[in-house]
């Protein structure tokens, strides 16, 4: 049966980047909500916390009521904003949007999607110093639809990018390039999928870096029944895709159709187990998968064998999970969105133990549409989160922080 695919794309992130060496600061509240771009409709897409205790967010705002730029907006620890910038690439008439945010050793470093004209758009990759004033800006693409859903640093320091290709207008296919620290494009491709069917629409949402010629590449695939589902590989020298597995049954019984959202790809290195945690939906019913290889091995090896555990989250129902990320404790936090009703849907955070148990929830909204887009946990052991929220008739970016129990005063 068809599942109706109703996915913001985020990508979301780790905090696998590096930072200034100072310490970060613990000086933070333990919980509070703000909002930013209150003259425009604004949302937040991805955010990391960064040396000072502060965050950097990175979403979109619409700009004079026509389109929208890039938005990247920087707080102290307590959420209060010290500069914000929004960014346009060539045509004030047509969006741009940034989804995914690392933090380079000497700025930000932005991914996202630029139109340039109907229909047809690049990925838009931009690199800024820690004041948020452009270095370098670039776009890759050609003919058709390129989308940029994340970005990481890889072991060199230069950059990889990932998301989507339609040059033809008719089916995705998975894409990734490298970047240098100046912007210029090393390699870039469609990687083949070996071992099974490509799939008929194919994106990758998230890309882990292991070394500089291998990468775990996380997305959707949708199958000749017209069913998407998550997709796990390893991409070898941007060559082929090896699938490592396709979510759908027989790998995950009472889980087939099931769509993923943003995943997330949990401390990869060559020495230790593979780890991977997604959350997403199936029939508008919350999910949460681990994923981990069934023997310690060599990445490079093409054999690695998954095993997946599915996390049955009863009555979780009407919740769409958009990221998820370990916590310390060795649970994991998840935020999405909580549907009272279509045209009443509230930001939610969800707290569960490393069996899937529940510790605590929380929504956060009002009336109209609020949606959670991306989380992390922050320096003392709380979370913080992004995305937007209906307020005074004006869709704005929001940063929200709550304690370690879900506390928000």
């Amino acid at each position: 049966m068809k599942v109706k695919l109703s996915i913001i794309i985020v990508l979301l992130s780790l905090a696998f980047y590096t930072c200034k060496k100072e310490s970060i600061s613990t000086s933070q509240s333990s919980s509070f909500i703000k909002y930013f771009g209150t003259s425009s409709a604004s949302q937040g897409y991805d955010l990391k916390q960064t040396s000072d205790g502060g965050y950097i967010i990175v979403g979109t705002t619409l700009i004079n009521g026509n389109n929208t730029d890039v938005f990247l907006v920087k707080t102290d620890a307590n959420g209060n904003k010290q500069w914000s910038n929004h960014y346009d690439n060539a045509n004030a008439n047509l969006p741009d949007i940034g989804k995914s945010i690392q933090i380079a050793a000497d700025g930000y470093i932005v991914l996202g999607t630029t139109y340039t004209v109907k229909n047809d758009s690049d990925l838009y990759l931009i690199k800024t110093n820690f004041s948020g004033n452009v270095m370098w800006s670039d776009t890759i693409g050609g003919s058709g639809s390129q989308v940029g859903n994340c970005v990481q640093i890889m072991n060199d320091g230069n950059f990889v990018v990932a998301g989507s290709t339609n040059p033809m207008g008719v089916q995705r296919n998975f894409f990734l390039a490298k970047v240098n620290k100046a912007g210029a494009t090393q390699w870039r491709g469609t990687p083949s999928v070996s071992g099974s069917s490509s799939g008929l629409d194919n994106v990758i949402d998230y890309v882990q870096v292991v070394n500089d010629s291998t990468l775990y590449v996380m997305g959707k695939s949708k199958n000749q029944s017209g069913d998407y589902q998550v997709y796990v590989g390893v991409a070898y020298n941007n060559n082929a895709i090896l699938p490592l597995l396709t979510l759908q049954n027989p790998f995950v019984t009472g889980f087939s159709n099931m769509t993923g959202n943003n995943e997330c790809l949990m401390g990869c290195s060559l020495s230790d187990k593979t780890k991977l945690v997604i959350t997403g939906y199936q029939n508008s019913n919350l999910y949460l998968a681990n994923i981990a290889e069934t023997e310690s091995q060599e990445v490079s090896l093409p054999s690695a064998i998954c095993s997946v555990t599915p996390f049955a989250i009863s009555g979780m129902t009407g919740i769409v999970g958009n990221f998820v990320q370990t916590s310390t404790d060795g649970g994991y936090i998840i935020v999405g969105n909580y549907s009272n009703s279509s045209s009443d849907i509230d930001q939610y955070l969800l707290k569960v133990n490393s069996s899937g148990t529940k510790d605590w929830d929380l929504k956060v909204g009002g009336k109209g549409i609020d949606l959670g887009n991306a989380v992390i946990q922050t320096s003392d052991g709380g979370y913080a989160f992004t995305g937007s929220t209906a307020l005074d008739n004006v869709t704005v970016m929001t940063l929200t922080k709550v304690s370690s129990q879900g506390k928000l005063q």
